[in-house]
């Protein structure tokens, strides 16, 4: 058996860049920043990092995050990873997004 699951909580970096796919259904792209903090053991200094996801949504979710979603939004996204061949990365294909708090209404 094959599993290919990813959750991350963070926060977004910019505001959602809405797509429309070749298929004609509408996209969403944008990117999450998670930070995660721990004490160095040698220093015993508390330490910072923020790493970066590039999620990517279609379809309803993508209208919905659209609509309510905007930069510094605080989201839990769960789905999983896919290679993007075009910039030789990997992002994450979203399959469930929910709003957390911070930074999200309903735009006009």
């Amino acid at each position: 058996m094959d599993l290919n699951k990813v959750s991350l909580i963070g926060h977004l970096a910019d505001d959602p860049v809405r797509q429309v796919r070749p298929t004609g259904t509408a996209g969403v792209r944008f990117l999450l920043v998670v930070t995660h903090t721990w004490v160095d053991a040698k220093t015993r200094e508390r330490r910072r990092a923020r790493d970066r996801f590039t999620v990517e949504a279609s379809g309803k979710l993508a209208e919905i995050i659209t609509a309510y979603v905007q930069q510094g939004s605080k989201l839990y996204v769960e789905g999983r990873l896919r290679p993007d061949r075009d910039a030789g990365s990997v992002v994450v294909r979203a399959a469930n997004v929910i709003m957390l708090g911070k930074g999200t209404r309903e735009r006009g």
